[in-house]
C-alpha cells in the first residue's frame, strides 16, 4: 500500500492573532494560494498518494475548500476526520485512530519541507516505534532533539544545547499510540515523544534541508518570500502583481 501522511491540522493558531480568527492555519493565503493548496502539490510532487488531515478549529471551512474544485490538478486522495473539542496534537491521532494505517507519516498542518516521503516508511527501524525527522539546517525554532546512535535520547521543546531540530515529521506506528491513549484530556505530540524516548523507541534520520512553518505572521512572510524567489510559478506572479 502507498505510503499515508496524517496532516496535523486542527489548531486554533493563536499566534496568528486576527488572520486565523475566521481562517485556519492550513488556508492562510501564501503567494495567492492556500497553504493547504501548497502543501498538497508538493505532497503529490513527491509521489505520495493518499493524505489523511486531522482537523478541528474551523474544521467546516476546511471542508468547503476540499469540495470547491480549487485543489492542484491530481491531487492526493484526502481523507479528514475531525477531533472532538481541543484534543491536542497526540489526540488527533487517537481520535483518527480508524484512519490510520498501521505506519504512517505525521506532519504538522503549518510546516513546508521538501523530503523523500514515501522512502521514509523504509527508514523505520524494526525495533522503534517512530521514527523522527531531524535537521541540522537552522529553521527558525532552537534545537530540540538529541541524537546518538540514531536514537532521540532527549526531546524538549525549550531547546537541547547542541542538539538537532525536529522538522514536524514522523514515522509512527499506530500501536505507539498506546502510550497516550489513556489520557482523557489534550494531550501533546510532545508527550507521545517523550514516552517514546524513554523506552528507547524513537529512531532519528537527520537531514540538511531547512523547514518553513506559517506559525506567526512573520513567519508566513518568510516562507512566502522563499516561495517567490525559489518557484517559477510563483516567481511569475511576483513580475506580473
Amino acid at each position: 500500500m502507498s505510503t499515508q501522511v496524517v496532516v496535523l491540522a486542527g489548531g486554533r493558531a493563536t499566534r496568528l492573532g486576527p488572520l486565523a480568527e475566521h481562517t485556519p492555519k492550513v488556508l492562510q493565503p501564501i503567494a495567492g494560494r492556500p497553504f493547504l493548496d501548497v502543501l498538497l502539490h508538493s505532497l503529490a510532487d513527491r509521489g505520495v498518494e493518499r493524505v489523511h488531515l486531522c482537523l478541528g478549529h474551523l474544521a467546516d471551512r476546511v471542508k468547503d475548500h476540499l469540495r470547491s474544485g480549487t485543489l492542484p490538478p491530481q491531487p492526493p486522495h484526502i481523507t479528514t476526520s475531525t477531533e472532538p473539542g481541543e484534543a491536542g496534537t497526540a489526540g488527533a491521532l487517537l481520535a483518527a485512530a480508524e484512519h490510520l494505517d498501521e505506519v504512517f507519516v505525521v506532519a504538522m498542518g503549518d510546516t513546508h519541507i521538501d523530503l523523500d516521503w514515501p522512502g521514509l516508511v523504509s527508514r523505520l527501524p524494526d525495533r522503534a516505534l517512530g521514527l523522527m525527522v531531524v535537521t541540522h539546517h537552522p529553521s527558525g525554532p532552537p534545537p530540540n532533539v538529541a541524537v546518538y546512535d540514531g536514537i532521540v535520547r532527549a526531546y524538549d521543546k525549550r531547546g537541547v544545547p547542541g542538539g538537532l531540530t525536529d522538522t514536524g515529521v514522523t514515522v509512527l506506528r499506530k500501536e505507539a499510540l498506546r502510550l497516550v491513549a489513556h489520557r482523557t484530556s489534550s494531550v501533546d505530540l510532545g508527550e507521545l515523544f517523550r514516552r517514546l524516548v524513554q523506552e528507547s523507541a524513537l529512531a532519528a534520520v537527520a537531514v540538511d534541508s531547512r523547514f518553513y512553518d506559517i506559525g506567526t505572521p512573520e513567519r508566513i512572510q518568510t516562507f512566502q518570500d522563499r516561495l517567490m524567489d525559489t518557484s517559477p510559478q510563483y516567481r511569475q506572479k511576483r513580475i506580473t502583481c
